[in-house]
């Protein structure tokens, strides 16, 4: 008798979960479309029923019909963006000091590229300070950026610090191509 119970247990256990899994498979449709009845009662909450489509197409008396789905319609294309940037490439000069309180060097970009950033790296830890570290512009006829590079000027901030052989500034330049 045990045995027949238990068959008859894991039959009724297999019965409920097909018609779960049929009723889950069914809401949405088979398009993505859900479906659902509402009541347009005065109240603020408004009654909402899924209706499964597997089981009925129509709403009850006194409901009307409502559908959407997961995906939304296609939004509308927008506008190509600009270009980046082509033609990257970084230019690195090293200077040789020559005996002084001053270390300049400049690192410029080829032709048809112009500069977009820079910098240097050098001697002296705490004795210099950059008295120039910036892009210098090449404009033409009306003011357009075609060229360029960058400048670094290295000043000693000692007395008994000064700039001679051995010492090396390494200033480097970022370009792109001009367009």
């Amino acid at each position: 008798m045990r045995g027949r119970s238990l068959l008859v247990g894991c039959v009724v256990g297999a019965v409920v979960a097909s018609a779960v899994g049929v009723a889950y498979a069914a809401i949405p449709d088979n398009a993505g479309t859900i479906h659902a009845c509402y009541q347009n009662v005065t109240s603020a909450n408004k009654p909402l029923k899924l209706l499964d489509t597997a089981k009925t197409t129509a709403c009850p008396s006194g409901w009307k019909a409502v559908t959407w789905n997961q995906k939304g319609q296609q939004g509308v294309p927008g506008t190509n963006g600009t270009n980046g940037v082509s033609g990257y490439q970084t230019v690195t000069v090293s200077v040789s000091a020559t005996n002084g309180d001053h270390l300049p060097g400049q690192a410029n970009c080829p032709a048809g590229k112009v500069p977009v950033g820079g910098g240097f790296s050098g001697p002296g830890g705490g004795n210099t300070t950059a008295t120039t570290d910036a892009p210098q512009y090449v404009l033409d006829g009306n003011n357009n950026v075609i060229g360029g590079g960058w400048l670094v000027d290295l000043a000693s901030t000692s007395v008994n610090f000064q700039f001679g052989p051995g010492f090396v500034l390494h200033v480097y330049v970022i370009c792109v191509a001009a367009s």
